[in-house]
């Protein structure tokens, strides 16, 4: 039977060393990871998406100028770093308003400041929003106006209040956001959402030509990806304002997929919203339609082939039915089919 092999006092030191500097090894790493907390994360994701390449949709579009100039033009006001956001990471820049955007799947943002060297308080924010799609583009900059604005010439169609500046192109929403109301902000919001605009590539626009043009307020064009009117799965809804821009009428039209789906919706709606009015069958065009009168306003809706269309907030009866009839022969050539994506 072989000897057993005695062990000496310094291997029996340097063995216990060794386990010791392990433990300690291993106390650090478990301290590491506790002091990685959701906050350290969320540092990482900052610094990445301040300093790493951006994906695809968040780099400069178009090839063109870049439309976060590094000053204004003709102004001067220089920028400051870029901040780039997924649509993972928004939450980051516009916690609490970012489920606004991710309603209409968005992409990415990119956001700089622009600061009046001369008055610290004047400064204006630039805020570029990759919707992914012109539609989505539509969507989004529809939700956020009141409708009593007034256009102006920039983009696709775009709004100034005060000293800030909203605008869609392609599928990009912009805003440059004035800190003050002030002549000098309001000028560079103006001049800053020009040159972005320039720099931004032209895309094809909606389609919006189903929908009636006589009356139609210019700009007024929304679009709803899904569950529109707090309508569970009415989905891909295109809309367009009509008459007094102060109290405009809404007419609205979807593909619902097939000519029973279409039924099954106009029943939703017509339940849904004609809850405590009044409400009539009526043939307008050679289609069966349901008016919903009520005080104050009136609309009404009808389903041809697979297309729920309708209007809403007319002034009275009269006027719902002459903009449902404009609709009934406007939707007859099509509503455009949207893609339908998972969980749309």
């Amino acid at each position: 039977m072989p000897k057993r092999r005695t062990v000496s006092p310094i291997e029996t030191s340097i063995g216990i060393s060794l386990i010791a500097i392990l433990v300690l090894v291993g106390i650090a790493i478990g301290l590491l990871a506790f002091l990685r907390g959701p906050y350290y994360e969320r540092a990482l994701t900052e610094r990445a998406s301040a300093e790493a390449p951006p994906a695809a949709a968040a780099q400069a579009p178009g090839g063109g100028a870049d439309p976060l100039p590094a000053e204004i033009p003709g102004i001067g006001w220089a920028r400051s770093e870029i901040e780039r956001y997924t649509a993972d990471t928004l939450f980051q820049k516009i916690d609490g308003r970012d489920q606004a955007y991710l309603n209409f799947d968005v992409v990415g943002l990119r956001f700089a400041s622009y600061r009046n060297p001369a008055a610290e308080a004047q400064l204006v924010d630039l805020y570029i929003y990759d919707m992914g799609k012109p539609l989505c583009a539509v969507g989004v900059f529809g939700s956020e106006r009141s409708g009593s604005e007034t256009l102006i010439e920039i983009g696709d169609a775009g709004y100034q209040d005060e000293s800030s500046v909203f605008f869609r192109k392609g599928r990009h929403y912009v805003q440059t956001m004035g800190s003050l109301p002030d002549p000098a902000v309001a000028a560079a919001a103006r001049a800053l959402a020009i040159a972005a605009a320039s720099s931004l590539p032209v895309e094809p626009a909606a389609p919006y030509d189903f929908l009636p043009a006589d009356g139609k307020i210019p700009g007024s064009e929304g679009y709803v990806l899904r569950n529109a009117f707090g309508i569970d799965d009415l989905n891909h809804v295109f809309l367009a304002r009509y008459g007094d821009a102060n109290r405009p009428a809404t007419a609205f039209a979807a593909d619902c997929g097939t000519e029973q789906m279409a039924g099954s919706a106009l029943a939703t709606y017509v339940e849904f919203f004609g809850a405590g009015a009044e409400i009539t069958e009526a043939e307008i065009g050679g289609v069966a339609c349901r008016l919903i009168v009520r005080e104050g306003g009136a609309g009404g809706a009808f389903a041809s082939g697979s297309v729920l269309a309708g209007v809403q907030a007319a002034p009275d009866g009269d006027a719902a039915r002459r903009l449902l009839a404009a609709l009934i022969g406007s939707v007859r050539s099509g509503v455009p089919k949207e893609e339908r994506r998972e969980g749309s």
